[in-house]
Formats: structure tokens, sequence, C-alpha cells
């Protein structure tokens, strides 16, 4: 009888359970950065794999007491022979034919079965119930945990794992069997003369003894002329040397080496050995010291995570400094191409303008010649020429936001999205964030620019024509002209957004002194009336300047939203940091 379950990784709520927070694994895996710094582009996304998959298998030993003992080595050592031979039953396949274990085969009591689930992802267990007579000898297969179900009670708290060849031609299998090595308790390193000096072999049991594992080194297939001291000759020069009391040399043997096995002295020896450290007390320490090992390189690892993300906020902080400057700088670009377009014709057009506007408000014949002579003064300083009327209030408005000069409104923004992209993230271009802004679409186009632009003055002219309307409220009907005129009133503040339109920022006091000033007399009225006016008009200064340059404002929100979406959540990066 088989038994098929697909492994899940430790739920929240039952790993590192705090609430509704996640498992330091999940908080692990969605950690992610900008990618200013190199080791925040390269070293992180493998940093943080490994972290998470220790972070898992940490919180899955701790909630499950078995002691997983791994047969690992590289391709035709014997490793699987060795393996059926501890197990006492042909469990794994065996063969001539190299690789045999394409996959994990494990051996493990009934009782057990349930808490086999393995914290990896995208890999299944299989369960098979059954005698060596009644079942095949598994060969495993790529993604499958495969395990054999026994009744040995004195393997009842133990699970041993056939794993895939270290130096497998298959990616897949070799990440298998590393992964497979955080479970471990105890390493049987199987090797033999041919192989035990091979480089992918050896840099891995090298790694795990400085990790700290329990490792058993197992020369199979030794001749008389090799050995325990030539075995571990290769390993004095990187200054990790097993414990020769750890190290085993099996015979070659003909035929069937998993039956002949058991009558070597050396084997028995060695499974005696291995028995010795996974009973009762033994095996609760050999436990204890593999999960300290665990939590000591978790530690590490999360030390080195916390110093990236260290760096990476310092960076972005900078970034964002750099950002700002070339916001400021876009501002200035969008002012002064705006004064650069209008000041040549600007000056000789609103001279026009408030010529026309107090000639066409001036419905009272008698005093024609006396408003004539009384403009006569502020005209000729700033120029008489002919003007046309305004057909309406609408009408004028919609005519001055023609006026404006988008174009370099647009290459104010195309020259700050370059910077960024080509100045601030120069030999940046395979971080997160860069690929985030080209992505996401976050540069604005020039469409985009004349839209958001007209929407920005289509706001100004909205609140123009509402403060035009609240002044105008109560104004003396007899008045047909004078400050308090409606006409004239309207005329006054189209002159003053044309003037600030022509980039006249600061011209906007002058031409409301030469528009306005011949009608205040010293009356109080008048003159709150007239401050009224200034004031409204250097709010319509700064209204005007805020909508020009509200579009690098949008740009550079989008460039921080971009930021925002590639940068580490608050609360995970608080979450992994404080595990230090």
């Amino acid at each position: 009888m088989n038994e098929t379950r697909t492994s899940s990784l430790p739920a929240a709520e039952e790993v590192f359970r705090a609430g509704s927070t996640l498992s330091l694994e999940e908080r692990i895996r969605r950690l992610q950065v900008p990618g200013f710094t190199s080791r925040g582009r390269e070293a992180l996304p493998s940093v943080c794999r490994q972290a998470a998959l220790r972070a898992a298998v940490l919180a899955y030993k701790s909630a499950h007491g078995l002691l997983w003992i791994l047969f690992m080595g590289g391709t035709g050592t014997g490793k699987s022979t060795l393996f059926d031979a501890v197990c006492g039953e042909r469990v794994s396949e065996t063969g001539v034919e190299r690789p045999k274990t394409c996959g994990a085969v494990g051996y493990a009591h009934h009782g057990a079965a349930s808490d086999l689930d393995l914290p990896f992802q995208e890999v299944r267990v299989v369960r098979h119930s059954g005698s060596e007579s009644a079942v095949a000898p598994l060969a495993g297969e790529p993604g499958v945990f495969h395990v054999r179900l026994h009744e040995r009670d004195q393997w009842a708290e133990v699970v041993l794992v056939d794993t895939p060849d270290l130096d497998s031609v298959e990616e897949a299998n070799r990440l298998l069997a590393e992964n497979f090595f955080h479970l471990a308790d105890a390493v049987v390193f199987v090797t033999s003369p041919e192989k035990y000096a091979d480089d992918v072999p050896s840099r891995f049991l090298k790694g795990a003894l400085r990790e700290g594992a329990e490792v058993f080194l197992v020369c199979n297939k030794a001749g008389r002329d090799l050995g325990p001291r030539d075995v571990l000759e290769v390993f004095r020069g990187d200054g990790v040397v097993p414990s020769p009391d750890r190290v085993t040399l099996l015979p070659f043997l003909a035929g069937d080496p998993v039956s002949r096995l058991p009558e070597e002295a050396s084997f028995r020896e060695f499974r005696s050995r291995l028995m010795e450290r996974v009973r009762e007390q033994a095996g609760v320490a050999l436990r204890q010291r593999s999960l300290a090992r665990l939590r000591h390189v978790l530690s590490r690892e999360l030390k080195e995570l916390g110093g990236i993300l260290a760096e990476e906020a310092r960076e972005t902080e900078r970034w964002k400094e750099t950002l700002e400057q070339y916001r400021r700088q876009a501002v200035e670009d969008v002012i002064a191409g705006q004064e650069k377009h209008f000041t040549a014709e600007t000056r000789a057009y609103l001279q026009a303008e408030i010529r026309s506007l107090f000639s066409r408000y001036d419905p009272l014949a008698k005093p024609r010649r006396w408003i004539s002579k009384t403009l006569g003064v502020p005209l000729r300083l700033l120029g008489i020429l002919k003007g046309s009327p305004y057909p309406g209030r609408r009408d004028s408005l919609e005519r001055v936001k023609e006026r404006i000069h988008v174009e370099g409104i647009q290459a104010a923004v195309q020259r700050f999205s370059r910077r960024v992209l080509e100045e601030s993230l120069q030999g940046k271009e395979q971080s997160r964030l860069y690929r985030a802004i080209l992505e996401g679409n976050a540069v604005l186009r020039p469409q985009e620019v004349v839209e958001f632009v007209d929407r920005e003055q289509e706001k100004l002219i909205d609140w123009l024509q509402s403060v035009f309307c609240d002044l105008a409220k109560g104004l003396p009907k007899g008045k047909e002209w004078g400050i308090y005129s409606t006409s004239v009133l309207w005329g006054v503040l189209i002159v003053s957004l044309e003037t600030v339109l022509g980039g006249g920022f600061t011209m906007v006091d002058a031409v409301l002194d030469a528009a306005i000033a011949p009608y205040v007399t010293q009356g109080a009225m008048e003159l709150f009336a007239y401050r009224e006016i200034q004031k409204i008009a250097r709010e319509l200064a700064e209204r005007y300047r805020a909508g020009l340059t509200a579009v690098i404002d949008e740009q550079h929100r989008r460039f921080l939203a971009c930021l925002e979406e590639v940068s580490p959540d608050p609360e995970l990066r608080e979450a992994v940091t404080s595990e230090l």
C-alpha cells in the first residue's frame, strides 16, 4: 500500500507563533532591496534563499523529534549499497549504471509517517508500506521523496536517507542533496579511492565539517594499500580534518555487496558506532547539537542580511537626496524655460492688453478723456499697442492657457528622467529599482505631460473664476467703472494671469500698479480692495508656478513609488534583524 502526500511549508500559526505575524522563513523570503549595492543585487537573493530554507528546517526540526541520518557522496561510490546494508533490506535501488539515485529515498518507522512532510518547496512525499519481498527497491525520482515505512523499533526515531549524488549532472539533484543536508543530525559521507579527492564532493565535505556537522567518513571499495591516514591527508592542507575514529574503510566486494557487507568486521563496527550515536541520551545530545549548529549558521546568515539591509538603507537615503536635487533642478528648468519663451513677446502683449482692457470698460462717454489722460502715464511707461477685447471670461482663460510653453515642460521632464536612469543608476541596470522604473512605465510620456499640465491649468482657471465670483458679490450696481467695476476687476485678474504666464512672476506688482493705481483713492475701502487684488495676484502667481511644476513633482512621486515598491517592508526588516 502506497500513500502520497504533498509536503507544505510550515504555516505561520505552527512556527514562530506570534499572533498573525509571518514565520521567520516567510519574512526572509519576502525581503527585497532596491539594489543600490553590489551585495544587494548579487548576494541578497542567494543569502535569502539559504536563510529562509534554514529557518524553515529549524522550525520543522523544532516541531518534530526525529533524527535524520543522511547518506551523501559522489557518483558511483556505493552510497546506495551502504544505505541498504545499514537498513538491513533493499530499500534504494543499486546497480552499475550511474547515477542510480535520481531523487531522495528514505527509510522510516510507521510511527513517524505523519511527521515526514518536508520543509522544502515543490517536493512530494510518497510513503511505501510493505516488506522487501513485497516491494521492489526504490529508484527515486526528481522532486519526490520516496519513503519505505518499516516496523523496526531500533530505528523508531530515526530517518535514514539516501540522497542524490553531490556531483550529479542534474542541478536539481545537487540542490536537493544540499537541501537535505540542512535536515541532517549526522552525515554518512561515502567516497571511494577514485573519488575521495574529487573537487565537488570534497568541497561539500569540508564545508560540512567547518559547520560542525557530525560526519562519518566511509571510503568504500578500498584496497589493502589504502589506509585511513591516506584519506585524511587530503584534508590536512585546509585545516579541516575528520576525526580518525569516524573514518571507516570498506573493502571492494564483488557479486552482491549488499548481502556481503554485513559479514565484514569493518562494516559491523561502523554500524555499531552509528547506532550508538542515535540511541537514547546520545541521540538527544546529537539532535541538540544539530539544532545549535542550525541556529548558529542561521544567525550568521541573518547577520549578513542585516549588513546588506543597512548598506541599502544608507544608499537609499543618498539616492533620495540626489533625486530631490534633480527635482529642484527640473523645477528651475521649467520656470526658466517659461520665462525665456515668453519674456520677449509678453511685455509688448501685456501693454496692448492693458490698453484694451481699459478702453473696453470705459462705458461713460463723458469721463472717457479723463480716463485716457489718467492712464496716459502708465501706458506710456508700458507702451501702447492695439489689442482686441476679450469675447468672454471663459474664452479669455482658454486663450491664456494656450500660451503655455508645454514643449519646455516636456523637455524638463525628459531631462529629469534621463538623469535618474543614466546618472543616479549608472552601473545599476540590473537592480530591482531600475527594472521597476522601466517595467512600471514610471517615466511620464510626452502626451501624459500635456494632459497633466492641462489638468493643472483647468484647476487654476476654476480657482480664478471662483475668486472673481466671490469678489464680485455685493458690488454696488450703480458703479459702472472704477476699481469696484466687475469688468475692470475681471480684466485686472486676467492681466495678472497673463503676466504670470509670461514668466513675469516678479512683474505682478508692477503691472497691478500701472493698471489699478489711477483708480485708487485715499478711501479705506479703495485701499482695502487694492490690497486684496494684490494678494490675489500674488497667490495667482504661486498657484500658476505650482501648476507648472506639478508635473515635475508627479514624476518625482512616481520615482519614489518605484523605490517604495522594491524596498523592504519596515516591519519585515525589523522582524528579521531582531532575530540577530
